[in-house]
């Protein structure tokens, strides 16, 4: 009896000192962090605070957990539970992710192609698509921006030597063009240069020529100005950047 009653004082005395050590181990575990929508959306540029983790975009922070660089697919969530981040890390990077606003709308989207191609969307709180960005190594290739009715508010498109654009254009919000840059003689690299008035019509058209030399793009030949009923009020002509003829109607 006496043998069984030292038994169970053992048993009895073992499990308390157990139970206190998962207690002492449990409160020395760190807690996955919680995120709230203030700490993380900034209200212009959305959710960005995994970018500086993205090499592609010239991010050179690395994540750590416990103690290591993150490897494999991490989450995070906000403090109502809902999904914050999903991404798969390498050596602390982020390689592919996508970010998430508190009603569980996806805020954005990074792709990496291959060795040298990567893509990103991102998209407004409605879920229309915000921006659209390739990119060839760290350089946005191709870069679109939309607003949140669907409609493109800029696009642009840069040859594949970076130094001059393919097209460059802006709109207002109805959709009508404001602005474009167009490159129509790839030879000689002279581009069409127009604007519009809000009612469609046009407002200014001319064309400019880049120069490899200067890196820059020049004004050539007439430039006219139009008011918004088409009529011609004023026109200067340009020789390689430099105005030649000035005249107002």
């Amino acid at each position: 009896m006496l043998n069984q009653l030292t038994i169970l004082f053992t048993v009895m005395l073992f499990a308390g000192f157990a139970a206190k050590a998962q207690q002492d181990l449990s409160g020395q575990i760190p807690k996955a962090k919680r995120y709230t929508p203030f700490e993380v959306i900034d209200q212009r540029y959305g959710i960005i605070m995994y970018e500086k983790l993205n090499k592609r975009l010239g991010g050179d922070s690395v994540r750590n957990c416990r103690g290591y660089s993150c490897s494999g697919w991490i989450e995070d969530y906000y403090v109502n539970g809902k999904l914050l981040h999903r991404g798969y890390y390498v050596d602390g990077q982020l390689k592919i992710y996508k970010n998430f606003f508190p009603n569980g709308q996806q805020e954005r989207e990074f792709k990496v192609v291959d060795d040298y191609r990567s893509t990103l969307r991102v998209f407004h709180g409605n879920s229309n698509l915000k921006s659209q960005v390739k990119y060839i190594s760290s350089d946005a290739s191709e870069w679109t921006d939309f607003y949140e009715n669907g409609n493109i508010e800029y696009h642009e498109q840069y040859h594949k030597s970076f130094e001059y654009y393919i097209v460059q254009k802006s709109n207002y919000e109805n959709g009508t063009p404001e602005s474009i840059l167009e490159l129509v003689n790839k030879k000689k690299l002279i581009f069409d240069k127009r604007e519009y008035h809000k009612n469609g019509k046009i407002k200014l058209y001319g064309q400019l020529i880049y120069s490899e030399d200067l890196f820059d793009y020049q004004k050539i030949g007439k430039w006219q100005t139009y008011d918004e009923t088409s009529r011609l009020t004023h026109e200067e002509t340009w020789e390689r950047g430099e105005k030649v003829k000035d005249k107002d109607y």
